[in-house]
């Protein structure tokens, strides 16, 4: 029983230690400086190395500058807790190198540290502290960013809504105006215009002189007959 618990307790750390995948620096040449990240990197955990990765990385076709969806197919390859990655500059002897530290979920983690040899301990403890600092995965969640970012598009969008509808209902209340004017206007021209008065005085004038225009005209026929045609009449204009 006791062998039994032993073993379990000397088998649960190993359970436990993380998988890191050491991926190539960019201007790293050989993996010199990758090789020692991966040899610091693997003193308490699993390490998948630069040579590797890089393997994987042709296989999945990715590039050597890895962006942040590389970053999580590379790590999903290997099924690691984190992936490392970096940059590499020289300036003279000096030599800065900048770290990624990506994790499942979580934005990269950066540092950067100055160094003369990969091979001195100083760098060696220096990158060890940085990784260990980082290694619980930190970093703002990747959903919460994206969360804030369509948070940020709805409401713009939003506010574009209710601009093009102020838009449109002052559209609408001009348009309104117009057609109201154009039915004012149909309006008066469809009313009918005003009778011309006609005074009493003047068209009693009018008549008689009408009347007075006319005669009457009377033909007789001079004839000893008994029956005599009648008289016929004709009016016409006087004057």
């Amino acid at each position: 029983m006791r062998a039994l618990l032993v073993l379990i307790f000397l088998t649960v750390p190993a359970l436990a230690k993380p998988t890191i995948v050491v991926a190539p620096i960019e201007g790293d040449s050989g993996n010199k400086i990758a090789n020692v990240v991966a040899d610091v990197a693997g003193e308490d955990a699993t390490v998948i190395g630069p040579e590797k990765a890089e393997k994987a990385m042709t296989k999945l076709g990715l590039s050597s500058e890895l962006g942040r969806k590389d970053l999580a197919k590379l790590r999903a390859r290997f099924d690691a807790d984190l992936i490392l990655s970096g940059k590499l500059d020289k300036d003279g002897s000096a030599k800065t190198l900048e770290v990624g530290v990506t994790s499942k979920g979580r934005k990269t983690q950066t540092f950067t540290l100055t160094f003369k040899s990969a091979d001195s301990e100083k760098f060696k403890r220096e990158l060890r502290e940085q990784l260990s600092n980082r290694r619980g995965g930190g970093g703002e969640a990747e959903e919460e960013e994206e969360a804030k970012s369509e948070d940020k598009r709805v409401s713009r969008n939003d506010d574009d809504d209710d601009g093009a509808k102020k838009k449109k209902t002052k559209k609408k209340k001009r348009r309104a105006g117009d057609d109201d004017e154009r039915e004012d206007e149909e309006e008066d021209e469809d009313a009918e215009e005003p009778k011309a008065y006609r005074h009493p005085v003047t068209q009693v004038a009018v008549r008689v002189w009408v009347g007075a225009s006319f005669g009457r005209r009377t033909l007789t026929y001079d004839s000893t007959a008994t029956n005599k045609p009648p008289p016929v009449g004709t009016a016409a204009p006087s004057g």
